[in-house]
């Protein structure tokens, strides 16, 4: 199945997509809190977002409270670092276009049935990324909170993922 061919590319591709990742955000105009951040911080960050997305995509709905509370830390992280949510957000979404990218060029999209595959696994790449964009922004906005503020029982994370669960979640199918 064309689906579990590009979760394969994702795979074994993923250090040649983290590497083109990290050429653009280090030399984008709209990045520039990334320049001076070391090529191996930078390989962590998006080599992660890649791991991640490969293991999320078969099993979303089990793995959604896991992915916020990763991308929500990660918001907060981001936030203590000093680096504007707009730079966060951005370079979140040029690992998106390196990905796609990627796939395009790798010649098995050969048919009209292959585009549709493609643009199916797609909205399922962008329902993950949406969640990430939120999670993170989220997490950046929350980092004036103590961690053991946001993050206890039936506390500031839970009512987020519970709400956005409701909303977004279902929404989709």
């Amino acid at each position: 199945m064309l689906h579990d061919k590009f979760i394969a590319l994702i795979e074994t591709h993923a250090e040649l997509l983290t590497r083109n990742w990290i050429k653009e955000v280090k030399n984008n105009p709209l990045t520039p809190g990334y320049k001076d951040l070391s090529e191996d911080d930078l390989h962590f960050r998006v080599f992660d977002v890649y791991r991640r997305l490969s293991a999320w995509l078969p099993q979303e709905e089990t793995a959604f409270r896991q992915t916020a509370e990763h991308y929500m830390k990660l918001g907060r992280a981001r936030a203590h670092e000093g680096i504007k949510l707009s730079e966060v957000l951005y370079a979140t979404a040029l690992s998106k276009v390196e990905l796609w990218k990627y796939i395009r060029s790798q010649g098995i999209i050969n048919d009209a049935i292959d585009m549709y595959r493609a643009l199916e696994f797609f909205r399922r790449i962008d329902s993950f990324y949406d969640k990430v964009v939120y999670f993170i922004a989220t997490g950046y906005e929350s980092s004036h909170m103590e961690e053991h503020e946001v993050f206890k029982k039936s506390g500031f994370f839970d009512k987020v993922a519970d709400s956005f669960a409701h909303w977004f979640v279902k929404d989709i199918k």
